[in-house]
């Protein structure tokens, strides 16, 4: 066999080994990009409605309601063992103000879902129940 005489078939070879290379690396971006936002905690805000209503929750998305200019809002409120919800739909136009205080937090539970609150509230129900935590504090063992 002579030399040079295989014509255009390795480049293209190599090509198709290229643009393979490239569709996998453009996956791994797409997959990266939508998968790895899961593991990012939204930011909690504290909605206070127009009637004085307050709850907390991340904001998940806005859907305007078909042939109506109304907006709704949908919250991921937690805390199902208060009131047995996980999600909140809240009409845009009764949201008085929304707010995003630093002292949020969020805790992970295996019942109940998410418990959300401020952290000073936490620590006072910690400390108001008979933990060691508050034994040791006053000297007790």
């Amino acid at each position: 066999m002579e030399s040079g005489s295989e014509g255009g078939w390795p480049w293209l070879a190599a090509g198709s080994v290229a643009l393979s290379l490239l569709a996998l690396l453009a996956l791994l971006v797409l997959l990266g990009s939508r998968g790895l936002v899961h593991f990012w905690p939204a930011p909690v805000e504290v909605v206070t409605l127009d009637s004085g209503e307050r709850f907390a929750g991340q904001r998940m998305r806005q859907e305007r309601v078909a042939g109506d200019p109304q907006t709704d809002v949908l919250y991921r409120t937690g805390n199902r063992d208060l009131d047995g919800n996980y999600w909140r739909w809240v009409d845009a136009d009764v949201i008085d103000t929304r707010q995003r205080p630093d002292n949020m937090l969020v805790l992970e539970r295996e019942h109940w879902g998410n418990s959300w609150g401020a952290w000073w509230r936490f620590a006072s129900r910690m400390l108001q129940r008979r933990c060691p935590c508050r034994a040791m504090r006053h000297g007790r063992s």
